[in-house]
């Protein structure tokens, strides 16, 4: 019977998918773990693959698209990122400007898709209230807040003087 229980998993002695140190350890008996951590653990073990590298990429890709498809505060910087590039367009960036204008958008729906991430996690493994899982999502929400303070310093830094000049 899967089980997607954390607590169960931990105490599956020997067949735990992961070791104190983060590496997957090869489990003997693996009928009972969820599929994808079954996915996971013969991943890590088997070696490198091409096969193996381009599921990696469907699941990153899958992620994105969880990203863009359930995460609220995604789509508030995905609204953001759509009016810079329209703007941008319209204004003309030089090469340097698209190239910052990128990296901030990039880099704010990484943070976004972590942020998510970790809140996701906390949520399976806390779901009660837990002040230690408050702190992290805290944190991780304030690092998403910091880096979209420094897209809009980036964004005031480009666009400003461009939309002065129309005035």
């Amino acid at each position: 019977k899967p089980t997607s229980n954390l607590n169960e998993l931990r105490n599956m002695k020997g067949e735990y998918p992961v070791c104190s140190s983060g590496y997957a350890i090869k489990a003997k008996n693996t009928y009972n773990l969820p599929s994808s951590i079954r996915d996971a653990i013969k991943m890590k073990n088997d070696g490198f693959t091409f096969r193996k590298r381009a599921r990696s990429f469907k699941f990153a890709f899958n992620g994105i698209k969880l990203l863009i498809t359930k995460e609220h505060n995604a789509w508030i910087h995905c609204f953001a990122a759509v009016c810079v590039l329209i703007a941008g367009v319209v204004f003309g960036l030089s090469r340097m400007e698209w190239i910052a204008v990128t990296i901030v958008i990039g880099a704010v729906l990484a943070a976004e898709a972590v942020n998510s991430s970790i809140e996701a996690l906390a949520d399976l493994v806390s779901p009660e209230y837990n002040e230690a899982i408050k702190r992290t999502k805290d944190l991780a929400a304030g690092a998403v807040l910091l880096m979209a303070i420094a897209a809009a310093i980036v964004g005031f830094i480009i666009f400003i003087p461009k939309i002065a000049t129309i005035f």
